[in-house]
Order: C-alpha cells, then structure tokens, then sequence
C-alpha cells in the first residue's frame, strides 16, 4: 500500500485494509482479536458494507498500524498522490 490514497468510499478502504491484513500475514480472525471486533465485522469491513461502526472501523485500521486523516481540499499544501 502506498502512503497516501485518497479513500472515496467504503469499498475502496476495505480493500485497502484487506491488502495490508495479507501484508502483514494476518487472518481475518487475527486482525478482529487485534482490534477488538469479529471475524464477520472484519469480513464486512473488507467488503465495503456501507453500515459499519465507524468507532469500530477505527479500531481495525488501528490494529493494522494505520491513521485516518482528512485534508481540505481547498488546502493548497496537501500534497495530493
């Protein structure tokens, strides 16, 4: 995964995360202990059901070393990947 992607939906974050749970060798049930969720939030997740717990989803990113970040894009120092 590079470092910077621009999420424009669930279905492309939960690619992403799947992606970098493989990275990492983890299964789903691995990363759900990780985060503190379930196998089947996990799996959802990686689908990019559109009704998910955010807190959770969160929680999940976490495990897998990633921060979220939102940038303004009227903010002319983001530098855009």
């Amino acid at each position: 995964m590079t470092a910077n992607i621009k999420i424009t939906s669930v279905f492309l974050l939960g690619q992403q995360v799947q992606q970098l749970r493989k990275q990492q060798g983890l299964t789903q049930a691995q990363l759900a202990a990780l985060s503190n969720t379930g196998t089947r939030f996990v799996g959802d997740f990686e689908r990019g059901k559109e009704n998910l717990n955010f807190g959770k989803m969160l929680q999940v990113l976490s495990a897998l070393g990633l921060d979220l970040y939102i940038s303004n894009r009227m903010d002319q120092t983001w530098q855009k990947d």
